[in-house]
């Protein structure tokens, strides 16, 4: 099988491209941050993963993630016509800890031995989720963690993006796994609402027609690295 060619400063220039993104973004969002300059600093924080081990930037993204549900949630319930009081008093709590945070972060070019180690390294990591990928592949629908394979599709959508390499079907399955996500945080903050419950049903029944399609397209990609 042909390999694909991954140079270490590939990897290189892609996470320094990050990392000035990054600080740029939070620097913006020290002094005003929306809804849309959090939502941009979560996306950077998770392009970094596959480049940059780092836990101060897990943490981050982390709180980051917690202030996004809220914010999609309250859209949401705006969206399905249910009361978003309980919710807009959380999302002014988690506001201001994200303010907090924001102000507090340090993010600095981390602790790679070599440009090849971090090579190394990355490569492993995407191998580990091709059989991750493979083992959701030999499961049936009714037995697949939904939340565990949208966190596997997300790590290595962002993976195959620091190498040039976008796969539009694994874009569309993640945010379809996404959106199942939002819906269950919005049922977790405010009960079950049957609108709500309809409609993911109706994404899990889309998800579990082409889940697998979509994994061996991208464990075949995966297979060259």
């Amino acid at each position: 099988m042909k390999r694909l060619h991954i140079s270490s400063k590939t990897l290189l220039q892609y996470k320094n491209d990050q990392i000035k993104q990054f600080e740029k973004l939070v620097k913006v969002a020290r002094k005003q941050a929306t809804e849309k300059s959090i939502h941009k600093i979560r996306v950077t924080a998770r392009r970094l993963t596959p480049v940059l081990k780092n836990k101060k930037l897990r943490k981050m993204a982390r709180v980051l993630g917690k202030e996004r549900d809220l914010d999609v949630a309250i859209n949401n319930a705006n969206h399905y016509q249910l009361a978003t009081r309980i919710l807009r008093q959380a999302k002014k709590a988690a506001h201001k800890n994200t303010g907090a945070k924001l102000k507090k972060i340090d993010i600095k070019i981390p602790a790679h031995s070599s440009n090849a180690r971090m090579l190394i390294d990355f490569k492993r990591m995407m191998r580990k989720q091709n059989l991750k990928l493979k083992q959701f592949s030999q499961a049936k629908p009714s037995q697949i963690d939904l939340h565990r394979l949208r966190i596997v599709f997300k790590k290595v959508r962002y993976g195959l993006e620091a190498i040039g390499i976008i796969q539009p079907q694994l874009q569309n399955m993640q945010d379809l796994l996404g959106h199942i996500h939002d819906l269950e945080v919005l049922q977790e903050l405010l009960g079950e609402d049957q609108a709500v419950l309809r409609d993911k049903s109706k994404a899990k029944r889309q998800v579990n027609r082409s889940y697998r399609q979509v994994i061996q397209s991208t464990s075949k990609c995966l297979d060259q690295i």
